[in-house]
């Protein structure tokens, strides 16, 4: 029974856990316009608005955009699967805890 929990640890593939950070940036998601008319005392006033309504985007920061990038090579090269936590969520800052990870980084585990 050894053995065969030996054989099956010896053909694991490779991780690449990767720690990034995320930014929530805002985008534009669309233009509005309404027209509106209030009775006042001397007739009607008409009244135009228009706003811009906005929309939140996640994306990497720079320096997680290059350790993606590195640790998207190295998987490459070692034919490793790749794992990527989010520094930015509370289940991917606790992950990072527990490892000791505390910055945007990526490393090789098994």
């Amino acid at each position: 029974m050894g053995t065969i929990i030996r054989l099956a640890l010896g053909k694991m593939k490779k991780i690449v856990e990767v720690f990034v950070a995320s930014e929530s940036v805002p985008v534009v998601a669309d233009h509005s316009s309404f027209a509106s008319d209030h009775a006042a005392c001397r007739g009607t006033v008409y009244k135009e608005e228009s706003y811009v309504k906005y929309k939140t985007e996640k994306t990497l920061t720079e320096e997680s955009r290059k350790i993606m990038a590195e640790a998207t090579r190295k998987a490459d090269e070692l034919k490793a699967r790749i794992v990527v936590y989010d520094l930015s969520t509370l289940k991917g800052k606790l992950i990072a805890k527990l490892k000791g990870i505390k910055s945007p980084v990526w490393r090789i585990t098994k």
